[in-house]
């Protein structure tokens, strides 16, 4: 059974390096995050390995530990491939019409210009307020490293810039991961409203509308901005980390 479970351990080893290649090629090295996969790789590689070369029967030190390396991997490939199915349900959704309010969600900024996923997302939300005239829209986003302006700041500008009424449009400015958008961004919006749609990017949406649902009261909706590519089961495993940790730290429940 070791040796079933280490050689399987080395293929998945093995499909981590190339899948990190792939990604590189699609999107740069300099993707958030990315060296994951060659440092998860090479571990797997390396436990196999050992295991394959050696008897660890003899070795109940070396047995144990590898047991509960064993144990502790399958617990989390079990459940990332449990959320990244909720994930991957979430990531192509739209929103009902005549939501009151939109959130949307900051991204990188570059100066004084929008990432492409800010971009997408910001598109995402014209279109969105277009079709409903009456919807109000919230920029949530602090100040990054590289930018002169916030994300929620350009989200706001950019949307007033393509034609959206200034008094449907506000923003927060102080937020720096997704528990602080929401909370932020909450403050901004309508004390009647009823209903409000998340804008971020498809593998964002499930996890922004968990936290999200557990700071209002209102009808929570996703509006993703883009659909899977072959990112997605990196970016899918980033949320998947930040998830563990946001139960960890209780941002969940809270309501």
């Amino acid at each position: 059974m070791n040796r079933i479970i280490a050689k399987f351990e080395l293929t998945l080893g093995a499909v981590c390096f190339v899948y990190y290649f792939i990604c590189a090629a699609y999107g740069g090295f300099g993707v958030p995050l990315l060296s994951i996969w060659p440092t998860g790789g090479a571990v797997l590689i390396l436990k196999s390995l050992f295991c394959i070369k050696y008897d660890l029967g003899r070795r109940r030190a070396l047995k144990f530990a590898s047991v509960c390396f064993d144990c502790a991997f399958i617990a989390f490939f079990a459940g990332y491939a449990v959320f990244a199915g909720f994930a991957t349900g979430d990531m192509n959704e739209t929103p009902p019409d005549d939501c009151d309010c939109i959130i949307v969600l900051g991204a990188g900024v570059n100066g004084s210009e929008p990432s492409e996923a800010l971009q997408n997302r910001i598109d995402a939300a014209y279109d969105y307020l277009i079709s409903n005239p009456e919807t109000f829209a919230v920029g949530s986003g602090g100040l990054g490293e590289d930018a002169d302006i916030s994300e929620g700041e350009l989200i706001a500008e950019s949307l007033i810039e393509m034609g959206i009424p200034a008094g449907r449009v506000a923003y927060e400015d102080r937020s720096t991961t997704t528990v602080e958008n929401m909370k932020f961004a909450l403050e901004k919006i309508p004390d009647d409203a009823e209903s409000v749609a998340v804008v971020s990017s498809g593998f964002h949406i499930f996890r922004a509308k968990l936290i999200l649902s557990n700071y209002t009261g209102m009808r929570v909706y996703g509006a993703a901005a883009t659909g899977a590519d072959i990112l997605s089961p990196h970016y899918i495993l980033r949320e998947y980390i930040v998830f563990i940790i946001d139960i960890l730290l209780g941002n969940y429940g809270v309501v």
